[in-house]
């Protein structure tokens, strides 16, 4: 007697046997229901999980799950999908984010930036991004 012939008795259709233990499982792209192994419909621009929870299937790189549908992550100008699986993206250097866009930081003469998203200036310097002002601390306090 065989192996399948043996252990495989009452298995559905699209369905395997469990590979420690008894039972059974559903084959990817199939979600179990009152014992039988029925397809997952997976939407556009995603890909079927294994699993017996969730929805049964996944949106791609790009796409974020809006009303059981998989839509683009839309990207602004100066932008890249981050590399985490939410749907977000970061400004890319030079640019932070204001309102759903990257804008450009504005580095005064004599600035630099920091990272990303900051400017700063030689040590001795106070500078507000935002306002554009400048104070030389060593002329100040002498």
């Amino acid at each position: 007697m065989g192996v399948c012939q043996e252990f495989c008795v009452g298995i559905p259709e699209h369905a395997s046997a469990k590979r420690y233990g008894g039972g059974w499982e559903c084959d990817r792209g199939y979600r179990e229901t009152e014992g039988a192994c029925i397809a997952v419909v997976v939407p556009a621009h995603a890909f079927a999980t294994k699993g017996g929870y969730g929805t049964g299937w996944q949106c791609k790189w790009g796409y974020q799950e809006i009303d059981k549908a998989c839509v683009a992550i839309a990207v602004p100008p100066n932008a890249y999908l981050s590399s985490s699986r939410s749907p977000t993206w970061t400004c890319a250097r030079g640019y932070r984010a204001d309102r759903g866009a990257c804008v450009a930081i504005k580095v005064p003469s004599h600035g630099y930036l920091t990272d990303a998203t900051y400017a700063a200036v030689p040590a001795g310097k106070i500078f507000a991004l935002e306002t554009m002002c400048w104070l030389d601390v060593e002329k100040s306090l002498s």
